[in-house]
């Protein structure tokens, strides 16, 4: 799960989370697009 903000109510809810820590709502979501495109790229390369 990709959360910000400390996760909220969804903390403690997935096997797998990925907080990133702020409460600025544009970064976490550049966070999240981060990493998205490199676990895509990563398993891309893998195929």
């Amino acid at each position: 799960m990709f959360c910000g903000n400390g996760g909220g109510k969804c903390a403690g809810l997935a096997d797998v989370e990925i907080i990133v820590p702020s409460n600025n709502g544009a970064r976490v979501q550049e966070a999240h697009e981060l990493l998205l495109h490199t676990v895509i790229e990563e398993i891309e390369a893998n195929l």
